[in-house]
């Protein structure tokens, strides 16, 4: 949804690009062990289907990835490589998390969205969240950032505690993988028309019974199967995620037709990162810009 979303991926990607480290990761196995080791971190609130806002870049414009997993401490040999790459983050925490985007240079091995390890720091002072680096999937190469990239999240609603419907993390998951089975390659037209678009979400005063409904439905299986942009990833997943949670059917249809309505209320081709934020953050979502040790799910 930016007209230049590769700009935060091209500072962390560091593929034969100036300026950027690449380390090589130890065997695969060695590799499983570090990740068996990880700790929870001091941003254990952080779950599957969060979405990250990096940047923004020198347009102003942040880069939108998704949540794949829980957040946990880096094991010593990434945390160590990014201190000798940013010895002025020596005394913060080192932290990794999977993630999925799609962003214009880079693909994954496997279909076109990139999914990634991606690692983070945590600066204890400010509880500021810093993206530093990533490991692409099925890659033992670590890529680190020139310079650290601000990041934001917004926390869905579906936890524990602050919503009557469950997360059903297998049913995520699978609409994950189906999403990024299906995926097409970012596109700068499709970019371009969310920047410009003049409709700002979905209302649920335009869809007020099924038939509307069903019509909606229809016209986002049409937004889904048009050429992403990095917001599309967030909310084509999240709005698979609701048609497959809920039963088959006319009446299935429509109750994921009104969970859309209610808590991803916009297109996946007409709505660029800013405005996702901003729908979003109104229709339950928290936005977190910092962390502590202390910071308990859902929490300020």
């Amino acid at each position: 949804g930016q007209a230049r979303p590769v700009e935060a991926r091209e500072a962390r990607q560091g593929q034969a690009r100036p300026g950027k480290a690449r380390q090589a990761k130890p065997s695969q196995a060695k590799a499983r062990q570090g990740k068996a080791a990880h700790q929870r971190g001091p941003t254990d609130d952080i779950m599957e289907g969060d979405i990250f806002f990096c940047g923004p870049d020198r347009w102003g414009i942040h880069h939108v990835v998704l949540c794949c997993g829980e957040m946990t401490t880096a094991d010593t040999e990434i945390t160590e490589k990014i201190v000798r790459h940013h010895p002025e983050l020596a005394r913060e925490t080192v932290l990794c998390c999977n993630t999925i985007e799609c962003t214009r240079p880079f693909r994954g091995q496997d279909f076109p969205w990139y999914p990634a390890e991606s690692v983070y720091v945590l600066r204890r002072a400010t509880g500021e969240l810093l993206l530093v680096g990533d490991i692409a999937d099925g890659s033992l190469v670590l890529g680190i950032t020139d310079q650290p990239v601000p990041v934001k999240i917004l926390l869905h609603p579906f936890r524990s505690g602050r919503s009557d419907a469950p997360f059903d993390g297998g049913v995520f998951r699978a609409a994950m993988e189906r999403c990024a089975r299906e995926s097409r390659r970012w596109s700068k037209g499709t970019a371009l028309k969310a920047i410009t678009a003049r409709r700002s979400c979905l209302s649920a005063d335009e869809y007020p019974d099924p038939d509307s409904r069903q019509e909606l439905m229809e016209q986002l299986r049409r937004s889904w199967d048009k050429k992403p942009i990095c917001s599309s990833v967030a909310i084509k997943v999240w709005q698979r995620y609701f048609e497959m949670l809920c039963p088959p059917g006319p009446k299935g249809l429509d109750l994921a037709a009104q969970h859309i309505l209610r808590w991803m209320p916009v297109l996946s081709d007409r709505t660029a990162p800013s405005m996702l934020l901003k729908t979003l953050s109104t229709c339950g979502w928290m936005l977190r810009s910092s962390f502590s040790r202390s910071s308990a799910a859902g929490g300020a």
